[in-house]
């Protein structure tokens, strides 16, 4: 029996499913399956880390706090001009180089 010519074949309608679009690619179901599972999990990877990011800088910053600090207990109250490099040895308190 012909089929005809507006017609396509089951067969043809099961392997290729979806009418060839000249904006969209074609792939097969698994590497699209494959694909969509991968940008999945970059998205909540990233969606993770974003979370993550305040508590990272928060931490880092600490860090960056207490290492300095030592650094600061060990600097000279003057540089060479005489001039007064730091105000005070309170932890909150700004060391700011000499230009």
């Amino acid at each position: 029996m012909e089929t005809k010519e507006s017609e396509t074949p089951l067969k043809e309608k099961i392997i290729n499913p979806r009418p060839l679009s000249p904006w969209r690619m074609q792939f097969s179901p698994r590497l699209e399956r494959v694909s969509n599972a991968l940008f999945k999990l970059f998205i909540l990877l990233g969606t993770f880390l974003l979370a993550l990011y305040p508590p990272i800088i928060c931490f880092q910053t600490r860090i960056f706090v207490e290492v300095r600090w030592d650094e600061v207990q060990n600097l000279i109250e003057t540089d060479s001009l005489g001039e007064s490099v730091r105000m005070d040895l309170s932890p909150f308190s700004f060391v700011f180089d000499s230009p």
